[in-house]
């Protein structure tokens, strides 16, 4: 059996998520068949976390390219790492890193016009209940578990980051446990206030009477709510299954797709450029987004710099991610929609 670890480095709350195409793979057998089998996995998993979503590889290019998975590979190398087993013992094991090229995997999916979800992405709260027979607990962010610790494993390699509430005295007023359990709406985002994630995900968890795990999970994002219900034979699989319905739902939004028309050029004024530092800061930010092709410069006026922008897909996909970050505020309440020409922006220097 060959198991994928990812390297995804997610320093919360922050919503700049690293090592999207960078993966570990335990090495079962070191040999050629192996290293091959290994590395078409991890390029498997890095196209689903950078798309946003498993279907990119039922797609005819990918399939293609996932047989020559070696081509994408930038660099790799032999490692060994203390892992720990599930009862709880530590063991030597040998990894394989891999690192592939962003250049060539993004260009991989756009020549297939598939979507790329790029390093800023939304923070998900969640808020997991679960009746083990005896009563029922909030899966905290101090808890030492292996559920908690399969959850976070599983959002870092869908790249996903992911809160757990406190659950501390403020929490555990804004949000008692039956109130937990009944997962209505209002007092969940009051309760996640003090947290400010862009995302909730509220599940309640049990066993039905053939010893099946079961219950129903609420994904809560802007303004809008989705319940769902999942089947696993076991509780790891199951919350599993809820991370993968998130990050689907999250990276659907916020991908870039591009199978549509480009917006081609945008203009984008921002205010609060006070200094050299702070241009360079702005246009390097914007560079970054994968939504922006280039950034040209066409005037600069006391502090207001005005740039043009190149963009690809949707403009409003371009000012989701912008608004994800926080480093660049709105100025006015402008049409930002896919036949907006000029964006208004003032940059918030930290």
């Amino acid at each position: 059996m060959m198991i994928l670890c990812s390297l995804v480095n997610l320093d919360l709350p922050a919503v700049e998520v690293k090592g999207l195409y960078q993966v570990e793979a335990l090495v079962q057998e070191a040999g050629l068949s192996d290293k091959v089998k290994l590395m078409r996995l991890g390029m498997q998993e890095v196209l689903v976390r950078v798309s946003g979503t498993p279907q990119v590889l039922k797609h005819e290019n990918i399939q293609a390219a996932l047989k020559k998975s070696d081509k994408y590979l930038q660099q790799f190398s032999y490692q060994t790492r203390e892992i720990k087993r599930v009862n709880g013992d530590t063991v030597d094991q040998l990894v394989l890193q891999m690192y592939f090229d962003p250049t060539l995997i993004n260009d991989l999916l756009r020549q297939a016009r598939l979507p790329i979800w790029g390093h800023n992405r939304p923070n998900l709260l969640l808020w997991i209940t679960i009746d083990d027979g005896q009563g029922r607990h909030i899966i905290s962010a101090t808890e030492e578990s292996l559920l908690r610790q399969s959850i976070i494993d599983h959002a870092k390699l869908r790249g996903l980051p992911v809160l757990f509430p406190l659950m501390d005295l403020d929490d555990e007023v804004a949000l008692p446990i039956v109130e937990a359990w009944a997962m209505f709406k209002e007092p969940l985002q009051n309760a996640s206030k003090r947290y400010q994630p862009e995302a909730i995900l509220a599940g309640r968890l049990y066993q039905d009477a053939n010893e099946q795990w079961t219950g129903r999970w609420q994904f809560i994002f802007n303004g809008q709510v989705q319940s769902f219900n999942t089947n696993a034979p076991d509780l790891t699989s199951y919350a599993e299954s809820a991370i993968d319905y998130a990050a689907d739902q999250l990276g659907s939004y916020y991908a870039v797709n591009t199978d549509t028309v480009d917006a081609g050029r945008v203009l984008f004024q921002v205010d609060g450029i006070h200094s050299l530092e702070a241009y360079a800061e702005v246009t390097a930010y914007l560079e970054l987004l994968t939504s922006v092709s280039s950034v040209q410069t066409v005037a600069v006026e006391q502090d207001r710099l005005t740039l043009a922008l190149m963009v690809e897909g949707e403009v409003e996909k371009l000012v989701e991610a912008i608004a994800l970050d926080h480093r660049l505020i709105p100025r006015q309440k402008t049409d930002q929609t896919a036949a907006a020409s000029k964006l208004y922006y003032r940059w918030y220097q930290r």
